[in-house]
């Protein structure tokens, strides 16, 4: 990997209080928090880890990493959040060139995660009903080096006809009207995952899977606690991330396991 920056590299730049995501070779980027505005032009042909002024103010450049991009994305829909979208990737089991299938794409965030653990060799499929969230998500993929992987279709999850997939997600309000393409897309062993807010979706979407040829149904959240690094006083912080979604997870087999009221 070049470790000098090239025209069209993502850059981060932290002043210790602040990081900013631009690309280099922009003419102008305006890097918020009253920090004004860099010549990005200025940014190609340093090495990474040097340092770039702005006025009285000194940036270190790096080379922003899957963390910092989900950091800095462009907000619109809610999105789901790193403590989340590490446990779904691990959850499915994804790896470079595996081909995922997701339903609703929000501002992007699992995509873009997605994308990251599948790799240059991988695919990802998005479905999204509404152009307006798909076009945001475009905007902020198009920060992924995989990109080019990436497909984003403007329709209903239900009518996927990607076969042979390895993992299929959503993130939609009915989730359960998805089982059944997720049962026509992922070949023998793949993996599912549905994210969803309430515990009347999850009891819904569990029962679904456990009748349509998925076994190993299992529902989870991910609670995160932060603490207060301080000399002579290291506590938790005073408040935490709670709850924010739950995971039902299963696996398609084409054989189906006991409902939840035997």
């Amino acid at each position: 990997m070049d470790d000098v920056v090239k025209d069209g590299d993502l850059v981060l730049l932290l002043d210790g209080a602040r990081e900013h995501l631009i690309r280099a070779g922009d003419r102008m980027a305006a890097l918020g928090g009253g920090a004004g505005a860099l010549n990005a032009k200025r940014l190609i042909g340093m090495s990474y880890g040097e340092l770039i002024g702005l006025g009285s103010r000194e940036f270190i450049v790096l080379r922003p990493d899957i963390r910092d991009v989900l950091g800095n994305l462009e907000r619109g829909p809610q999105i789901i959040i790193p403590k989340d979208i590490g446990s779904i990737v691990i959850e499915l089991g994804l790896t470079s060139g595996m081909t995922v299938v997701e339903g609703g794409a929000g501002s992007g965030s699992l995509t873009l995660a997605l994308l990251n653990a599948v790799g240059p060799s991988g695919r990802v499929v998005t479905y999204e009903l509404r152009e307006d969230h798909l076009e945001k998500a475009k905007r902020n993929v198009s920060m992924s080096p995989c990109r080019d992987r990436w497909e984003g279709r403007l329709g209903d999850i239900a009518g996927c006809d990607i076969k042979g997939a390895d993992a299929f997600v959503v993130d939609v309000p009915d989730p359960q009207d998805a089982v059944a393409a997720a049962s026509g897309s992922l070949r023998v062993g793949g993996r599912f995952c549905s994210y969803i807010p309430t515990v009347n979706q999850l009891e819904k979407i569990s029962e679904k899977l456990m009748g349509s040829g998925f076994i190993r149904v299992r529902a989870l959240e991910v609670l995160s606690r932060d603490y207060s690094l301080r000399k002579g006083a290291l506590r938790p912080q005073t408040e935490m991330l709670g709850h924010t979604g739950f995971m039902v997870h299963a696996r398609w087999v084409g054989r189906s396991q006991p409902s939840l009221d035997q």
